[in-house]
């Protein structure tokens, strides 16, 4: 509900902050005062158009500020959890309009766009008014209002669930049949990519960096026998080799570290240089041994290395890249042959699928016509209570056109139906849509009959009405008076209203009031006391000149004792 509505700057009003309460809460002022003003700023900060004409001449910027709890509105929390905003059981909203018309709107003091701050608050507050949105003029939410009429929320969300499958299913089926249709060709195609893999026979990542060093062993082979050659003829073999001439070194260290034996380390030092010299004689025999010069040898290597490099090329950058494609290919192949079995399966849950949906569609549907009757028949009353006598709700249900094709039927997420609300207003006139409908103290009327019957269901949490009396009097506004009243116990509804029978009936009451000084034009709202109250609904039924008799008046409506007049 709605708990504080601040406004600064907007048009006639400089500053205002009011407060407001559960029940029905009754807006008067004179002609002119700006009760309107109140209207234009809460549609403001519900995501309405902002425009320069809304702030106050001669300010840079005029600000609505509104605060709501939201604890019970679980629809509300939720949209501000998607949103990624602040949600603590409370909403406030802020929207700032500077002189030049552009505006700047915040949610819990996060600055959002205007799209998202409409999104947030669709659904908080139903306004009915002369030039207001109504929520029930959407033909989309009266679908829902039945529903809700009825009962059926659970019932819907089941054909949703079931339609949401029908449509897996049918997706799944296509993407099958596609399969098939194609399996010939992509199982060639599969077969003779794993033909050439399982012929190349990849099993080491690391088989290419191998061969290319073999390669260059075959490719240098002359070479490296040559090198090797003179190594061992150097070190070892020849008369005057490294290593005899080591060893006669030694000798004659061994000599030397007799007679000294500071020259014993330098002596180990030259027997470990002995033994490193012929590990690398040996080194090099072993090495010279495993080079080849093998033509046939060297063709295949190079073979290989052509083999892995192009099989690089097709199907990854890395010798594991082709082994994870070869995997691959094995699992699609496995899987394209399962397809026939898997279309088959599929087309027969589809079946039962269909059937499911039809039978939860018509089930649902039924029900609806039930509630749709329900409804028309508890708004009609409500509609010659409040001075519409003869008037009537016709709840207009058509089979859609759009959805899955169940033999006869479309089924949409939301069943058979396509549903619309229209107006009757006489017997034998023709029912008419109700944004058609002319008066808008008319429709406003049908609002408030609609809002009776669905108020302890409705997710609205607040509803505000403008002049719902407009072209009645006498029983019928006590008749809207006494029906807002009703509504009050299970909505917040604000009404501004000139009917003192309708005012009376409020649990509260807030006067729009003006004052004129060499500044300008300036509107505040008061909160009125029971005293304030009996002044004003005077004044709602004698005008400026009130009396002892409707004062008296005035308290006989508000259920006060009557003033006793001297004789």
């Amino acid at each position: 509900m709605l708990t504080t509505l601040l406004i600064k700057d907007f048009t006639v009003i400089e500053f205002s902050e009011i407060n407001f309460q559960t029940g029905f809460t009754a807006v008067t002022g004179e002609t002119g005062a700006g009760k309107s003003v109140l209207m234009d700023a809460l549609s403001i900060v519900l995501g309405g158009r902002a425009s320069a004409e809304f702030v106050r001449h001669g300010r840079p910027c005029a600000e609505v500020q509104a605060q709501f709890d939201i604890e019970h509105l679980k629809d509300v929390r939720l949209r501000l959890t998607d949103a990624g905003l602040d949600d603590s059981g409370e909403l406030v909203l802020r929207r700032l309009i500077s002189a030049n018309g552009r505006s700047r709107a915040y949610v819990n003091d996060v600055l959002v766009s205007a799209k998202t701050l409409a999104e947030v608050t669709n659904g908080l507050v139903d306004i009915t008014g002369q030039n207001a949105q109504y929520t029930l003029m959407r033909r989309e939410a009266h679908l829902e209002l039945v529903d809700r009429i009825g009962g059926l929320v659970g019932l819907r969300a089941q054909v949703k669930q079931s339609y949401e499958n029908y449509r897996h299913l049918e997706s799944t089926i296509d993407h099958l049949s596609t399969l098939t249709r194609e399996r010939t060709e992509r199982e060639d195609f599969i077969r003779f990519q794993l033909n050439e893999l399982t012929e190349a026979n990849v099993q080491d990542p690391a088989e290419e960096e191998q061969l290319e060093e073999e390669a260059a062993r075959l490719r240098h082979s002359d070479k490296i026998r040559q090198c090797s050659a003179e190594i061992h003829r150097r070190l070892y073999a020849d008369d005057a080799s490294v290593l005899d001439t080591v060893r006669r070194v030694q000798r004659t260290l061994e000599s030397l570290a007799d007679i000294d034996d500071s020259m014993a380390r330098s002596l180990q030092e030259l027997n470990t240089a002995a033994v490193l010299i012929e590990d690398v004689v040996h080194s090099v025999g072993d090495y010279q041994r495993t080079v080849s010069d093998d033509p046939q040898r060297s063709q295949h290597v190079e073979a290989r290395l052509m083999t892995l490099s192009k099989l690089r090329r097709k199907y990854g950058c890395s010798l594991a890249d082709v082994m994870a494609r070869q995997t691959a290919l094995e699992h699609e192949l496995e899987h394209i042959q399962d397809s026939d079995e898997a279309l088959q399966s599929a087309q027969v849950e589809r079946m039962a699928a269909g059937e499911s949906l039809l039978k939860l569609s018509k089930a649902l549907s039924e029900a609806r016509r039930s509630a749709a009757e329900s409804l028309s028949r508890d708004v009609q009353k409500g509609l010659a209570a409040l001075g519409m006598k003869g008037a009537r709700l016709v709840v207009e249900i058509v089979p859609s056109t759009q959805g899955a094709e169940l033999g006869d039927f479309f089924v949409g997420p939301t069943g058979l139906d396509r549903l619309r609300l229209r107006l009757q207003a006489n017997p034998g006139a023709s029912p008419l849509p109700l944004e058609k409908v002319a008066s808008g103290g008319e429709l406003s009327r049908v609002m408030l009959a609609i809002k009776r019957v669905i108020a302890e269901r409705d997710p609205v949490s607040t509803y505000v009405f403008d002049e719902v009396e407009q072209g009645v009097a006498g029983a019928t506004a006590d008749h809207i008076g006494a029906m807002l009243t009703e509504v009050g116990r299970d909505r917040q509804v604000l009404c501004i209203s000139h009917s003192a029978p309708i005012v009376s009936r409020a649990d509260h009451h807030l006067l729009v009031e003006k004052t004129t000084d060499s500044d300008g034009v300036y509107s505040r709202v008061l909160e009125l006391d029971i005293d304030a109250r009996v002044d004003e609904v005077s004044r709602l039924l004698s005008g400026a000149r009130q009396t002892t008799m409707s004062r008296n008046n005035a308290r006989e409506l508000l259920g006060l004792p009557t003033l006793v007049v001297a004789a």
